[in-house]
């Protein structure tokens, strides 16, 4: 029963003692080439489901580096520790200027606490942000309005407008490669939607708040549509396991 109770009580402490350690990620860039002269970011995130918005990423822990890179374009060292983290917890580091970033999805798995990648290139991001406007006029009377009628559509007009950037460091087209670990990685930079917000606006061609006009007085409406859209590149990558 003495003995039991030793090695009970061992096993506790041995518990306490790991539940009490503080895990930390060390990254490290032996040759980091910031081509795109912007900084630097290094997130730790934890996947929250969310009853309004579904399937989220809340932000653990940011990393900027702003007094190291500034300025810096060519081949620069770079180490850095992350704490705060958890089994769920992914890894983006930056892939381009504007959004882009290269997850990580099962780095906690690995039993090393500690990434290197021999080079890693930021590019730019020439993904053309695209704003759809679509406005459609209606002949509407004042009495049409006051009780939401549509009135007779006249025409509609459409215009679509990009983004214009200059392209100075264009991502790979087919696939690109790093080593991560000193295991090589061969992976395709793929474009995805990060956000599409569509406003609504209407009018008409007259003031109709301050001024008076009479019921069956023939004015033009137009409802608009404005649709933002902005693309963003990305790489999703399970690391290897090295056992």
């Amino acid at each position: 029963m003495l003995k039991l109770r030793i090695i009970l009580i061992l096993l506790l402490t041995n518990l306490t003692s790991l539940l009490g350690q503080t895990r930390i990620l060390t990254i490290y860039f032996d040759t980091l080439n910031i081509q795109t002269n912007s900084n630097f970011h290094l997130l730790t995130s934890k996947k929250v489901i969310s009853k309004e918005e579904g399937e989220i990423y809340s932000v653990i822990d940011t990393l900027i580096s702003q007094s190291l890179i500034a300025g810096v374009q060519t081949d620069v060292s770079f180490c850095v520790n992350i704490k705060n983290y958890n089994d769920s917890s992914e890894l983006l580091i930056s892939l381009d200027n504007d959004g882009g970033y290269l997850r990580i999805l099962d780095w906690v798995k690995v039993l090393n606490d500690t990434i290197r990648f021999d080079n890693w290139k930021t590019y730019t991001n020439c993904n053309r942000d695209s704003i759809y406007t679509t406005v459609a006029y209606y002949k509407r009377t004042i009495s049409e309005f006051e009780s939401s009628e549509t009135g007779k559509l006249l025409k509609v007009k459409k215009k679509i407008n990009t983004r214009k950037v200059k392209c100075l460091y264009p991502t790979p087209l087919f696939k690109t490669a790093f080593r991560m670990n000193y295991k090589l990685y061969m992976v395709s930079i793929q474009t995805q939607l990060t956000y599409d917000i569509v406003q609504h606006g209407h009018g008409f061609n007259k003031d109709i708040y301050t001024k008076k006009y009479p019921k069956d007085k023939k004015l033009i409406f137009n409802h608009t549509i404005i649709e933002t859209r902005k693309y963003s590149n990305f790489i999703v990558v399970r690391m290897k396991n090295e056992a």
